[in-house]
């Protein structure tokens, strides 16, 4: 097995000779063997000649001898039978059996030949012996007994030795030689294969090609034209695994929905970028990018529309940044921008972010068209600037999502830079949400009542407002609120307020509650927009049975950025149950003549930004007498909220508002409180 194997690890050219020699010298043996048989039986039948021969010449001189005993026919005989040199003994007998003349060319193998002992054409120390019967005119009269010389196989295997070893040198010769020629003929295409499969496989060029005529019909032809075909197709695959290397190397760093660079490209670029910088003095910015009420278009127009707003966003973010300045999205809605240590100082850097923000406030501002509609967004940016001197990837990622949040808590649409207070306020922010967490669960929640008055100073209704008993602190919900969003924390707080609400005003309609009174609650946008939600109005209805007819939903305009079919069909259904609609905070954010004419709204609320300036600010008087007169002409009740002085309740009583709430009246005050008023 082992010599087996290091055979087969021999070149082709060496199987090749070796194969062709062992042929030839095959050929030649078995040629030889075969001569060798056919001259055996040649020299075999010799003898058999040889005696045939010796009785036809002698037989009549046998039979002379044998009828008359002549002398001289004896010598003759005798004579002649030494004539044949391959005759060895002879014998001739009488019908009797006794020797009538012997001969023998050996003087010490004398006498009578034993045929007893001896089979016809039986070897004797080499020899044949032969019988043949002597007749004359057609009677036996004696017999003819020889021993013929059989030494022809040895003479033959002699002169057949000494062919072959003449024979066999020129046939290995002619054989190697013969073999060298067809190997230049057959071998010289194979050569060329296997230096193109050396050249593939070295060099790597799947795109060589063996030359090979089309019309080449021999096996080498058509091995050369299989070869070509693999290689193409090797080519086919590696161009394959080349794409689908970039596509997997694509979708490791950049992100698939954007096309931008994702978290982890974002994360080994910041960390180049400060390892580059290390030691120098020169300045850097991440500005952290999340876009305000994403959420909302989100969960009112699904994730597609999100989708393509997301990818506008990030279209118009490379139209204003530099290629230089990377771009990423983490995840989300939210972007980070890099620009790259490129300013001397801190103060040029930040002039150049003010510039940068400028110019994408403008942009951003610009509506998006997402299937059809337009779509207003803003941005909340935080800003954190850096140097390559003990700056960590972490510590000013960390700053630029705090100066956001704080951004955000700023009453969004705008940017803040980091300062070291907001690590603090960011720790309160963290141990806020989560206690916050747990408010319903501890019952740290508690609605407060501020009374609504009409013109005589009757108590009509009364608004619910949220605290929060943390710590025996009463906490207002401006302090907590937006992190309740942003958390989605204010769906199981605003299940709350609807719950406890519907749950107060059945028990003062029980009390006998004036018919006249509403009760209202604030919605947030967030809960509103949850798909479930006026289902789960019907249920708290059917579980408390409160008469929705004294209930007031009071809803912002936020409702209105977007998927306002949605807003229309569930305020419909709301108002269908008998619910009434507020339409709090008017005139600080979306609404419009087209959007009121449509809404199924009850009431409009003055803002008490508007009412704080009256009679101060002329523009504040002209935007309050304006919302009067247009909620008259679209037959909509007002209410004006955080009326404090006279002055201001005697403005909007001369333009028609008859219904208020403000410090002026009443504080917000606890339950206890509420219900002495109106029971």
């Amino acid at each position: 097995m082992h010599i087996r194997f290091r055979l087969t690890q021999l070149p082709i050219r060496i199987h090749f000779v070796f194969l062709m020699v062992l042929l030839a010298v095959s050929l030649a043996l078995s040629s030889s063997f075969l001569v060798f048989v056919i001259k055996k039986e040649e020299y075999k039948q010799m003898p058999v000649k040889e005696v045939d021969m010796i009785s036809r010449a002698l037989e009549y001189d046998y039979a002379s001898l044998l009828l008359m005993g002549l002398p001289s026919s004896s010598f003759e005989v005798s004579n002649k039978w030494k004539a044949f040199p391959m005759l060895r003994r002879a014998v001739l007998e009488d019908t009797t059996g006794d020797v009538v003349l012997y001969f023998s060319r050996n003087a010490l193998n004398e006498g009578a030949i034993d045929t007893q002992a001896l089979k016809l054409d039986s070897v004797l120390d080499g020899d044949v012996l032969l019988m043949r019967d002597v007749m004359f005119e057609g009677k036996h009269v004696g017999q003819a007994k020889y021993i013929i010389s059989n030494k022809g196989s040895a003479i033959l295997i002699d002169q057949l030795a000494d062919v072959l070893l003449l024979m066999i040198p020129v046939i290995v010769l002619v054989a190697f030689l013969m073999s060298l020629f067809l190997q230049h003929i057959l071998l010289r295409p194979f050569d060329k294969l296997m230096a193109a499969i050396t050249s593939v496989t070295q060099d790597q060029i799947h795109a060589d090609r063996i030359k090979v005529d089309n019309e080449d019909k021999s096996e080498f032809g058509l091995f050369a034209k299989s070869f070509n075909g693999l290689l193409k197709r090797i080519q086919i695959t590696f161009a394959d695994v080349k794409k689908s290397k970039a596509h997997t190397q694509r979708l490791a760093y950049y992100d698939v929905l954007t096309g931008l660079p994702n978290r982890r490209m974002y994360a080994e670029h910041i960390e180049s970028v400060l390892e580059a910088t290390k030691g120098k003095d020169r300045y850097g910015a991440m500005l952290f990018i999340d876009l305000d009420y994403f959420k909302n278009l989100n969960d009112s127009r699904g994730h597609a529309a999100g989708d393509y707003l997301l990818k506008q966003v990030a279209e118009r973010l490379q139209a204003v940044f530099r290629a230089d300045d990377m771009i990423a999205r983490l995840g989300g809605d939210e972007f980070i921008v890099i620009l790259d240590n490129s300013e001397k100082s801190r103060q040029q850097l930040i002039n150049k972010v003010l510039a940068l923000l400028a110019k994408l406030r403008e942009k951003m501002s610009e509506r998006f068209i997402i299937f059809d509609e337009s779509y207003q967004l803003t941005i909340s940016v935080g800003i954190s600037t850096f140097s390559g001197i003990d700056s960590s990837p972490e510590e000013i990622m960390s700053q630029a999502d705090r100066a956001m949040y704080h951004a955000k808590d700023s009453g969004r649409d705008g940017h803040q830079f980091y300062r070291p207070s907001m690590k603090k306020l960011a720790d309160e922010r963290v141990l806020l949400e989560k206690e916050l967490r747990k408010v319903v669960e501890k019952n740290e929640l508690e609605l407060f009542y501020q009374p609504q008055v009409d013109e005589q100073g009757e108590v009509v209704g009364a608004e619910g407002l949220l605290r929060w008993k943390r710590c025996e602190d009463l906490i207002s919900p401006t302090h907590f609120i937006s992190v309740a969003e942003q958390t989605g924390l204010i769906v199981p707080i605003g299940e709350w307020i609807l719950k406890t609400g519907f749950e107060r005003l059945k028990a003062w309609q029980e009390k006998g509650l004036s018919q006249n009174f509403f009760l209202a609650l604030n919605i947030s946008q967030f809960q509103f927009r949850q798909d479930n939600f006026v289902t789960r109005v019907r249920e708290l209805i059917k579980e408390t049975g409160v008469n929705v007819k004294q209930l007031k939903f009071e809803v912002t305009e936020s409702l209105l950025i977007s998927n306002l079919d949605d807003t229309i069909e569930k305020m419909k259904e709301l108002s269908s149950l008998g619910i009434r609609l507020s339409m709090d905070d008017f005139g600080t954010g979306y609404s419009s003549l087209l959007y009121l004419k449509k809404l199924p709204i009850d009431e409009l609320k003055i803002d008490q930004a508007f009412v704080c300036d009256l009679n101060v600010d002329e523009a504040s008087d002209g935007l309050a007498e304006a919302i009067i007169s247009m909620a008259k002409h679209l037959n909509l009740s007002v209410v004006a909220e955080g009326v404090e002085t006279e002055g201001q309740l005697l403005f909007l009583r001369k333009h028609g508002c008859h219904v208020f709430q403000g410090f002026y009246f009443y504080k917000p005050m606890p339950l206890a409180e509420i219900e002495s008023l109106i029971l």
